[in-house]
């Protein structure tokens, strides 16, 4: 028997419930109830007094946490929603999985903006209905708690002069809101979203200017200026523009983005290139907040507008890295760029440090090298900085590409302005000194300074499985990788499973399957210019090496290895001194236990590892069964 809600079932019912229920003792019956916290029935009460503390089992149901909600929504909408979206859901619905649901799908259908929730209208009624019995001296107040971020009866009685505390009691008694002290606070939020979307748009936009006059915080003070906005106003879109930069400095992209589209809409049509510059820049803060998806929305939509020039390319530029599904239009597009912004040296400065690293993706290593050199030459004519650091940081990361020793004169240059650059960027000096780090295996000093090593691990799930000993699962993951990285046109990201493949061919008694698959990447890399040497890249020589062996074809194979030794003496890793005596023959490891086949990327977290295998590896994680 389910009984839902039970502190709204009679009392009558709730009697005949309780005394027979409470007579049942080995008859196969179960009973599921659910209720509100602190909002016990008729039913309930009675069964804890008559069953005792050890006759029934209660379970306090928290709201979902944004991983949960996340995790749910994957699973009922069969794809994944984008980061600010997620929480813009989980904030509406009071992590409530049933209004998450209906608003997600909602915001689906209706394509509004992540912060202009959508309340389904089933869901709005019930809550409507709710809301109906208030008393009408409270509507004014619920409008202005609903309103404000952080509502207190002191704010109340600035914004509504004639405000009383007693004009809240029909929604307290109606469990609407809850006073705590100075605290006002509506007991789920859909209720304060359903009560502000039923007013008029005439009042709201009232109370809005209301706002803007009292409160204090630039960010908060500009949106209501923009959401009381009847017509386009060059003071309240200067305002959100720099309500907007208070937003970036505290490293908070998406509210600055936000506040840029609607400094965008409020710009004066005779100020037209006032507004792309604005559009441009709200699509620059969405995609540094991770909402890729609407930057490319807002750049699409404006680019028929532009002319060709130094402003179009800035568009492109900012567009480009939108398309993560096509690499080679993405290169397209930045050359675009880079032809449309002739003399405008903070453009070229942009383009060509993106420019280098689309070509390492692209494995055009050597270009990197001239992308970045032309990168720094502009954005030193710009004197800019947090460009100029940028532009270090890509130039270091292209050279140990290419097998150089680490640039430490260039990056310490770029680490002295690494405070100079903005906050919402992933290109900071000091995160591509740990991802140099990294790829040159000095995990211990890279460790500390990347915030961002997960992304270089997720490729790894594949090499980890096969190092367990499950070969088959190990394949199957490799052969997606692959297959995902060709249909992005990456050939870069390719060549990572590619190896994870050619291993697993190699330890099934495939040497000649393995030497075909790595020996076209590795010629193909290093004529491109490629030659760091680390354990992402160790299996190009090493896997090769053992399958040429196997083939008794040990001419070619002791070429590899002379190749790998050169390139081991001059690039900056910590392992080189090993490379020199050549890889040993590695085992491959025996099939495990089926619970150890199962072990998942955070397993061999905790066991320690720290990334693909290096030639050493290949007897398994160690990973506890």
């Amino acid at each position: 028997m389910a009984i839902d809600d039970e502190q709204w079932l009679d009392r009558p019912s709730a009697r005949v419930l309780a005394f027979a229920l409470c007579r049942l003792r080995e008859e196969p019956v179960c009973v599921l109830l659910t209720r509100r916290v602190d909002s016990d029935g008729a039913l309930w009460p009675e069964l804890a007094r008559n069953f005792g503390p050890d006759g029934l089992k209660a379970l306090t149901v928290a709201p979902l946490d944004l991983g949960a909600l996340d995790a749910l929504l994957r699973a009922k909408l069969g794809r994944t929603i984008l980061r600010p979206v997620l929480r813009h859901v989980h904030a509406a619905s009071g992590g409530n999985p049933l209004y998450a649901l209906a608003i997600a799908r909602e915001l689906d259908a209706s394509g509004s903006r992540p912060d202009d929730i959508p309340i389904p209208r089933t869901l709005s009624a019930a809550i409507q209905q709710r809301l109906s019995d208030i008393d009408d001296r409270a509507y004014d107040p619920l409008l202005a708690i609903a309103t404000v971020s952080h509502p207190t009866l002191s704010r109340l009685q600035t914004i509504l002069p004639d405000f009383r505390l007693g004009d809240l009691d029909s929604a307290v008694r109606a469990d609407v809101i809850e006073i705590a002290g100075e605290r006002i606070q509506f007991t789920h939020p859909l209720l304060a979203s359903t009560h502000y979307a039923c007013a008029p748009a005439a009042k709201r936009r009232e109370l809005h200017r209301v706002l803007a006059d009292v409160l204090e915080d630039e960010e908060e003070r500009a949106r209501h200026l923009a959401l009381g906005a009847e017509a386009p106003d060059r003071q309240i879109a200067l305002a959100l523009e720099q309500a907007a930069e208070v937003a970036i400095a505290r490293g908070a992209p998406d509210s600055a983005a936000l506040l840029l589209e609607d400094a965008a809409r409020l710009t004066p049509i005779d100020t037209v290139e006032a507004r792309w510059s604005r559009t441009i820049a709200a699509a620059e803060r969405h995609h540094a907040g991770g909402n890729a998806v609407r930057a490319r929305e807002v750049l699409e939509a404006l680019m028929p507008e532009l002319p060709k020039g130094p402003l179009r390319a800035r568009a492109l530029a900012q567009l480009a890295p939108t398309r993560t599904d096509d690499a080679a239009g993405c290169e397209a597009m930045l050359e675009q760029a880079l032809a449309e912004a002739g003399d405008h040296h903070r453009a070229r400065a942009e383009i060509e440090t993106l420019l280098a690293g689309m070509c390492s993706n692209r494995a055009k290593f050597a270009a990197m090298l001239e992308h970045g050199d032309r990168a720094i030459a502009a954005a030193e004519r710009v004197r800019d900085p947090g460009l100029l650091a940028v532009a270090l940081g890509e130039h270091a990361v292209a050279a140990c590409f290419n097998g150089r020793p680490i640039e430490r004169d260039v990056l310490g240059r770029a680490l002295e302005l690494d405070d100079h650059v903005r906050r919402t960027t992933s290109r900071r000096p000091s995160s591509e000194y740990a991802q140099i780090l990294f790829w040159s295996d000095d995990f211990d000093a890279a460790r500390p300074g990347d915030r961002g090593l997960d992304l270089w691990l997720d490729w790894g799930d594949a090499l980890f499985t096969a190092g367990c000993g499950d070969l088959e699962e190990a394949r199957t993951l490799a052969v997606d990788a692959i297959d995902l990285a060709e249909r992005i046109g990456d050939p870069l990201i390719r060549s990572l499973p590619t190896m994870v493949l050619a291993t697993v061919e190699l330890w099934t008694g495939s040497p000649g399957a393995a030497h075909d698959l790595l020996r076209p990447i590795r010629d193909s890399s290093i004529g491109t210019g490629f030659g760091m040497v680390g354990s992402l890249t160790l299996e190009l020589w090493v896997c090769d090496t053992e399958a040429l062996i196997a083939h008794v074809r040990l001419d070619e194979a002791e070429r590899v290895v002379d190749d790998l030794r050169a390139r081991a003496e001059g690039f900056e890793n910590p392992n080189s001194g090993r490379f020199s005596a050549g890889p040993s023959r590695r085992t491959p490891p025996r099939k495990p236990s089926n619970a150890r086949s199962r072990c998942t990327r955070r397993s061999a977290r905790r066991c320690g590892w720290r990334g693909p295998a290096t030639s050493s590896a290949g007897s398994g994680c160690g990973a506890p069964e």
